[in-house]
């Protein structure tokens, strides 16, 4: 882009000058995907693979974010991961808004050594997990260990999201 003004002078002399603004361009033609698409919270593990994006100011660094979609399509993103690799496998991720039919948005930014990003979106659902329960024939309850660990883990995530204190 070039800009130019003319600058008047004293005694009607007149003078030009110029100005030379390069902009940066984010990076572009890539896409991203996750596998797989539907999941259960605390339990899939998905993987988010990039590829084909491109920029002459690299490296390019990726970031990992999500939002869970309100029922007023309100959307607040958190950072989940970053790095300087093109996909992240094994993410573990909470349930989506129950009101929304559990879908979660996950986005990807790509970005350059300038900072200039560009993104791609994935619209996923994750469920809530199931807690399975028996009685025994005393009447108590037992629920198996899988479960009690991810009944833990779910409870300190949310205890922290509330911003509860508690003792472990």
């Amino acid at each position: 882009m070039l800009l130019s003004k003319v600058y008047v002078l004293r005694r009607g002399v007149s003078g030009f000058a110029q100005y030379n603004i390069i902009t940066n361009l984010p990076p572009h033609g890539g896409s991203c995907d996750v596998i797989p698409r539907e999941g259960v919270s605390l339990q899939t593990r998905f993987n988010i693979t990039c590829k084909g994006w491109q920029d002459n100011d690299g490296p390019l660094h990726y970031e990992l974010l999500y939002a869970r979609i309100d029922i007023d399509s309100s959307e607040v993103y958190t950072l989940i991961k970053h790095g300087p690799l093109p996909y992240f496998t094994g993410i573990v991720l909470q349930h989506g808004n129950e009101t929304n039919n559990y879908r979660l948005k996950l986005r990807i930014r790509v970005k350059d050594a300038y900072e200039t990003w560009n993104k791609s979106d994935l619209l996923i659902k994750v469920n809530k997990v199931a807690f399975l329960l028996w009685v025994s024939k005393s009447g108590s309850v037992i629920m198996s260990e899988v479960y009690i660990n991810l009944f833990i883990i779910y409870l300190l995530q949310y205890l922290h999201s509330r911003s509860v204190k508690y003792r472990t």
